[in-house]
Order: structure tokens, then sequence, then C-alpha cells
């Protein structure tokens, strides 16, 4: 990890305000039809990557020199033998003075109704080494930063796990105001970056 960080990217401020989340590859379920009802989306009923967009917002910074780019695509197999996952790729720009290139992806979530004992969101993921956040927005928490957990892929598909303690009291935070907002961002020294993800789920 040190090989990538420069004076730009501060990893102590980042964990300090958040935690680093690696979880270890996991088995697949002996049965996956439980697992349906807390799916969030595994991409098997994509057809092309043009369909991403409809479903997943990607958003760059455009205040800084060059201009982050990304680029979402489907990818063949996915994580555990499925037929497909997404891919997040692009360029992080290098920004001005202490600025730093940001790249985020976001997806509007619908709480399963009659939500009871969810504990967090889980995934499949893989990539470069690299820092990345994820957060998980409430309707009625909008106007407010997302608290983030970071995580750092490794080659092979792991499972990352994400506590998240609003899910605890859905209905305080606006459960019937809005779908929630799942996000997940990339910052730091400018460069290129590859991010698979795949299963999204509660858990």
């Amino acid at each position: 990890m040190g090989m990538w960080m420069n004076t730009r990217a501060n990893p102590t401020a980042i964990w300090a305000r958040s935690y680093n989340v690696m979880g270890q590859a996991t088995a697949a379920s002996m049965n996956p039809e439980a697992e349906k009802p807390n799916l969030i989306e595994n991409f098997d009923g994509i057809q092309a990557s043009e369909d991403l967009l409809s479903r997943w917002q990607i958003s760059t910074d455009s205040d800084v020199s060059g201009h982050s780019m990304a680029e979402t695509s489907l990818l063949t197999p996915g994580a555990e033998g499925t037929p497909h996952a997404m891919r997040l790729k692009g360029h992080l720009a290098p920004g001005p003075k202490d600025a730093q290139g940001h790249v985020s992806a976001r997806y509007a979530v619908s709480l399963p109704a009659g939500t009871r004992n969810l504990r967090g969101i889980e995934f499949e993921a893989r990539g470069e080494p690299r820092i990345y956040q994820v957060g998980f927005q409430p309707p009625k928490a909008a106007a407010s930063p997302i608290p983030e957990i970071s995580f750092v892929p490794g080659e092979a598909w792991q499972n990352v796990r994400v506590p998240i303690a609003w899910l605890a009291n859905p209905s305080g935070y606006g459960l019937a105001d809005g779908p929630w907002m799942l996000e997940i961002s990339v910052t730091g020294p400018a460069g290129e970056f590859t991010l698979d993800l795949d299963e999204i789920r509660f858990y």
C-alpha cells in the first residue's frame, strides 16, 4: 500500500474517521435462495454495460486539473461463479495544492419491507490496492456528510462487510421519504484505478 501513497494521501487521517474493512473470502451460501430477500444488486439481470448507467450514477470531480474520469462495464464471470459483476474503472486526476481527484458510484436502494434485524451491507470486491470508501445514507440525512468506512481490495474476490447503525432503526431515518443511497468512492493520488463489485446485499 505504501507504494502508491504520497504526501497528498494521508491514511492516518482517513482511518481516524472511519474503519479499514478487509473481509476474507467466504464460501458460497449453502442455500442461495435464502439470501434473495436481502439482495440489493448482483448485476445478473443486466444484459448490456450501457444499462448500468440507468441504475448507477457516476460522478467525478469538476475542479481539479485534467478532471477525473470513470466508466462502468459488465464483467463475466462475477464472484462465486455468478454470470456478471460490475467494473468501475477510471483515472484520478491530480488536484491543485492539497486537493485530490474524486470518483464515486451511487445506487438508490429500497429497504426490504418489514425490515428487521439488519446490521449492515456486504459485497464482494476485488481490485487494485487503493483505499476506497463506502457509505449508506438515509433520506433524511441527505444534507449531511455520509459516514464512510474504508476498505482495500485485493487481486482475488473478498467479502467486505460494512456495519451500519442506522439500519437498527430505519423508520427513524426517513424510510418512507425515499430511497437510501449507497455510495462507493475512490480518492487519492493521481493514476489509474479498477474496482470490481458483485453480490451486494444486506446482512
